[in-house]
């Protein structure tokens, strides 16, 4: 069976060299897509400024950013210990993925974890981050981590910045951030896939009980860039399809940015010349991707508070330079990330009516949400109490920690104590609140 894969791979992966060694060798990429116009064109010279005049539709955040900084891969990267490459058949594409060499046979998989990697595109970074937590939990006895567990680190490729890395048939995105908007895939021409419905897929595949019969718990989670897909993912995404028998997981660590379902926000906001701080990624505003909306902000609210959703937060992720400093993304609780997720932890308990003294202690104001605060003259954006009113009546049943000493690393926050206890413990095992 395992030969069988490898073979698979390597037709659909020209350039996967390293099944058994080393780093994938270069493959050129010849004609190539758009996102609205479907003619082929080379993504060299004058044709990368038409695939960047084609991809207007895109985020808020990808929208006003640009290319700066931006890096290249020009192979998948070197194969992890524990994993082999693969690909799944997604729409029109293939999506590449490490993935754990055990279970041997995937029927007798207990979990499965997807661990999504940031904007660098380091997938076997990941993979490595995610055995090795999984490895420790295991040895533990630690709730999810079953000795058969599947690991994935899928790879999401910018068409634009990875052409040496990607064929014809790989699913890839525009520029290098455009898949954490969830904007429509632009390799193979025509996909228009977003990154939503490529976890749908993998929600899909791994909770139909013919293949996977003893499939218990599905878990996403993210480090930064890849936090903020999961997040996001978790509340525009389908629901559980085997709610009885599966228990779904989204693990978001250390994002820039959550998804607001209100215009209100924790600290002051110039909206003239940020008149785009609401729009999707950080709010429901201009919503531009091929991923349907699936209901209102207020019931997409309700649902996203029953999930199982777990936030873990490193108290010395401080820097005021580094990640998403557009004005959108400050809008969200300032400079530094750790206060953008306790301030979003209140943001959420406060809509919900939770208004307890440990939530108004919490970074932000949110003038609207919380009695007595001052609104600043008007420049904390805020929303009518006759809107705020459709989003009470639920309980926000979420976890969230503090990973205390650490920084912006995945490698210190996943696999720490805390890091572990929220990927892999049953919920009513977790304190909701770890400061």
């Amino acid at each position: 069976m395992r030969l069988f894969l490898l073979a698979s791979v390597a037709l659909a992966f020209p350039f996967i060299a390293e099944l058994a060694h080393g780093a994938a060798t270069p493959l050129a990429l010849e004609a190539r897509n758009t996102l609205f116009d479907a003619r082929a064109q080379d993504v060299n010279g004058s044709a990368a400024l038409d695939l960047l005049h084609t991809l207007e539709e895109r985020d808020a955040f990808t929208d006003n950013r640009g290319l700066a900084d931006d890096k290249g891969l020009t192979s998948t990267g070197e194969r992890p210990a524990g994993a082999f490459a693969t690909t799944f058949q997604i729409g029109s594409g293939r999506l590449f993925a490490w993935q754990s060499k055990t279970p041997h046979d995937e029927r007798d998989a207990e979990s499965v974890f997807i661990n999504l990697h940031g904007v660098n595109r380091n997938a076997n970074t990941y993979f490595r981050i995610l055995n090795n937590a999984w490895a420790h939990a295991r040895d533990a006895g630690v709730g999810s981590a079953r000795p058969n567990s599947l690991r994935i680190a899928p790879l999401f490729f910018s068409t634009l910045r990875d052409s040496r890395a990607i064929n014809a048939s790989t699913l890839a995105w525009g520029d290098s951030n455009t898949w954490t908007g969830g904007d429509g895939s632009t390799n193979p021409a025509g996909s228009n896939l977003s990154l939503f419905s490529v976890y749908d897929f993998f929600l899909e595949k791994y909770s139909d009980s013919r293949n996977y019969p003893r499939m218990r718990t599905i878990t996403f989670l993210g480090h930064g860039g890849g936090a903020q897909v999961v997040q996001r993912y978790a509340v525009l995404g389908r629901d559980n399809p085997a709610p009885g028998r599966i228990s779904v997981r989204y693990v978001v660590a250390n994002p820039s940015s959550m998804l607001y379902f209100t215009r209100d926000r924790p600290v002051e906001v110039d909206t003239r010349s940020c008149n785009w701080f609401d729009d999707f990624r950080y709010g429901f505003g201009n919503y531009r991707s091929p991923y349907r909306l699936p209901g209102s902000a207020a019931f997409l609210f309700k649902r996203y508070a029953s999930r199982d959703v777990r936030y873990l937060v490193a108290s010395d992720d401080d820097s005021s330079v580094e990640g998403d400093q557009l004005c959108g993304g400050r809008a969200a609780g300032g400079p530094i990330r750790h206060n953008r997720s306790w301030a979003y932890w209140k943001y959420l308990n406060l809509l919900s009516g939770n208004n307890n003294t440990s939530i108004r202690s919490l970074f932000g104001d949110f003038p609207a949400l919380e009695p007595g605060k001052s609104n600043n003259g008007g420049r904390i954006p805020t929303s009518s109490a006759a809107h705020l009113g459709q989003f009470r009546g639920v309980s926000v049943n979420h976890r969230i920690a503090a990973v205390h000493n650490t920084g912006h690393s995945a490698t210190a926050v996943l696999e720490s104590a805390a890091g572990r206890a929220l990927m892999f413990q049953a919920r009513e095992t977790l304190p909701r609140q770890q400061n």
